[in-house]
């Protein structure tokens, strides 16, 4: 069980608060918790800072591949129990923080789920809580030797290897959350090809999915009539113009006057339902679909559930899926010679998920929604667009920027 102070989680504690573990054999490190007296790659010689940054890495994955925890720098330990608080000297929080997740972004397969806590001592310093989560992502590693490596994970109050058994056992969980992804997806879509008539056959499903999605959930009828919020925000730019309806999943919205819907999971997941009928037109030599006109949905959602959700479901990764029924021999593009050149060869597309891997971060957050877009067009068959190319280049100068940026 994660320890709390005062009944507080410890992302939420004072200095005041930190007090109590001083000497406290009730929160002597375990499973859960780690002291720090410092961050072991400050004030060292440079030639010892790259094997003490592997090993504030390995820290970090030993806790995500158990059941999450937290380790808090500035607090010295003898034998495990809390014996000073000492604080960490940092200038600029913001700043600090953003250093050390860039030194956890060689972690493979992402950088784990941690949120930061800086409290402030009288002396200037800081106690540094690093909050670790769980998630289905494990096993978290970094390599240092491609011929000899381990993996990590907290065990009592200290690192083991983790085992053949163990590691194939986080590959399976891994891969299950993939699975019901996709499950959900095909679901939603197999009930609204029942719901609609032929007059509506044609549709779009477009997902945001947090990656906790089956570990969290919240009364959003709730949140929003005690905090007066108007979650029918995340849909405001798609043709929702209804207040919120409760509903045995969350909140529902529609258009007052057309067929768009739009529903709020009690578990974070955001759903938009587009009927195509008139983003299909009839044209010589048979249907133009308008990918340029739906595209603006998702682009003007994702924007509204990053401003109305995130404070609610807060720093996780979120999976952007987009599904397009009935849209099978569609023409999507022409060549520069007035030819139809592409056809939608099938009657169902379900796009792989893109991943909003830091939502909260304004540069990391359009790039990804640039990769959602580029994976949209691609999924349609469309090769010439001038869009392609834009989105393309865009997104390998950004790639190029970011690892420039994140080098040792």
């Amino acid at each position: 069980m994660l320890p709390k102070i005062n009944n507080k989680s410890l992302l939420d504690c004072t200095a005041d608060d930190f007090k109590v573990l001083i000497g406290n054999p009730d929160y002597r490190e375990y499973q859960y918790l780690d002291y720090k007296k410092d961050f072991s790659f400050i004030h060292i010689p440079k030639d010892k800072v790259a094997s003490k940054i592997i090993e504030f890495r390995n820290d970090i994955c030993s806790f995500a591949n158990a059941e999450d925890g937290y380790i808090i720098y500035g607090i010295s330990d003898e034998q495990g129990m809390a014996s000073e608080i000492v604080g960490v000297e940092i200038d600029n929080p913001d700043k600090f923080e953003l250093n050390l997740r860039n030194k956890l972004i060689p972690i493979m397969p992402k950088v784990p789920s941690i949120q930061f806590s800086f409290v402030q001592l009288v002396n200037g310093r800081y106690i540094v809580v690093i909050y670790i989560e769980q998630d289905f992502y494990s096993p978290y590693i970094h390599i240092e030797d491609q011929k000899n490596y381990k993996i990590y994970k907290r065990e009592g109050n200290q690192k083991t290897i983790v085992t053949y058994a163990e590691l194939k056992d986080m590959f399976i969980r891994s891969k299950v959350l993939d699975d019901e992804i996709l499950l959900f997806r095909k679901k939603i879509a197999d009930y609204y090809k029942s719901f609609y008539d032929n007059a509506h056959e044609r549709f779009m499903v477009f997902h945001i999915i947090p990656e906790a999605f089956q570990n969290t959930r919240k009364q959003l009828f709730l949140n929003e009539r005690q905090a007066h919020q108007n979650y029918g925000a995340v849909f405001s730019g798609a043709k929702i113009d209804s207040p919120s309806l409760p509903c045995v999943d969350g909140l529902r919205f529609v258009n007052t006057s057309g067929d768009e819907h739009g529903l709020l999971y009690n578990n974070g997941i955001a759903e938009f339902i587009l009927p195509l009928g008139t983003y299909v037109k009839t044209v010589k030599n048979g249907e133009f679909f308008y990918s340029d006109d739906v595209w603006r949905f998702i682009d003007v959602i994702s924007q509204g559930y990053r401003s109305v959700m995130l404070p609610l479901f807060g720093k996780q990764r979120y999976f952007a899926c987009i599904s397009i029924i009935g849209c099978r021999n569609a023409i999507v593009e022409g060549n520069a010679y007035g030819h139809n050149t592409t056809r939608i060869d099938r009657n169902e597309i379900i796009c792989p998920p893109v991943v909003y891997t830091d939502i909260e971060n304004t540069d990391y957050f359009y790039n990804d929604l640039k990769k959602l877009h580029l994976e949209f067009l691609l999924a349609l068959g469309i090769k010439w667009s001038e869009k392609v190319s834009e989105l393309i280049d865009a997104i390998n100068k950004f790639n190029s920027d970011n690892n420039l940026n994140h080098k040792e």
